[in-house]
């Protein structure tokens, strides 16, 4: 049934609304939530707050949309934590300079920690995954995302993996730092190719200096930007 709204961003209610949901298993694990036109009309809320809410979750990696087949609910529940965290990393006034020092901060420790605990099958994953299309913008975007999701998914660490999907998501993610720099497409695409190869070959230590290099490459160019707009509108 439709639910009260109250004083908060109507699309935050309907997220801890259809989070209540899940837990209270109104949602089994691994199902398709009903069509968006369907969900809106039960709640009895907008589709475009709706989509919002279910853009939160899936950051989080409560749901998942596959193409041509509608929203379905994973698996594995993500941590509370996590849940609670991206109400920060959503948050519409972060800055890509915020996103990419908290990105520093932890994406060094995922690499090493991939390197110590990459198995065969996590091999043949990331080799299948660079052999696809790279030519187009949204092809590089689609591939760096994946890299990351990739590195981080080897930790076997739900809480980090739920935490980067949040900070390589959404308008201040990858996608916002190739529409500012499309040049730099090419190298940080080396970047990724190093690091496989440190991880593939069990190097922790490479692997932690190759990321923190490639964060500050991509944080001193963000930083860069921002100085360049704070000065434009002086």
């Amino acid at each position: 049934m439709p639910f009260e709204i109250k004083r908060v961003p109507i699309h935050d209610q309907v997220r801890d609304h259809l989070l209540d949901l899940i837990r209270s298993g109104s949602f089994p694990r691994n199902s398709a939530l009903p069509p968006e036109r369907e969900l809106a009309a039960t709640l009895g809320v907008s589709r475009h707050s709706l989509r919002q809410a279910l853009a939160s979750l899936e950051t989080v990696g409560l749901i998942e949309a596959r193409h041509g087949s509608g929203v379905y609910l994973t698996e594995r529940p993500s941590d509370e934590a996590v849940v609670r965290v991206s109400d920060v990393l959503l948050a519409p006034d972060r800055s890509l300079v915020d996103v990419l020092e908290a990105r520093l901060a932890i994406e060094p420790f995922i690499a090493a920690t991939a390197a110590e605990r990459r198995t065969d099958d996590d091999i043949a994953d990331i080799r299948a995954g660079t052999e696809q299309d790279e030519r187009t913008t949204e092809g590089i975007t689609r591939a760096a995302i994946d890299f990351h999701q990739w590195l981080v998914g080897t930790t076997r660490n739900p809480v980090l993996q739920g935490i980067m999907r949040s900070l390589t998501t959404g308008e201040h993610g990858i996608a916002e730092l190739l529409a500012k720099e499309p040049g730099e497409a090419g190298h940080w695409h080396v970047h990724h190719e190093e690091l496989i190869d440190a991880v593939v070959a069990g190097n922790a230590d490479l692997a932690r200096r190759l990321m923190t290099e490639h964060i500050e490459e991509i944080l001193a160019i963000a930083r860069t930007d921002v100085g360049s707009e704070e000065g434009r509108t002086q």
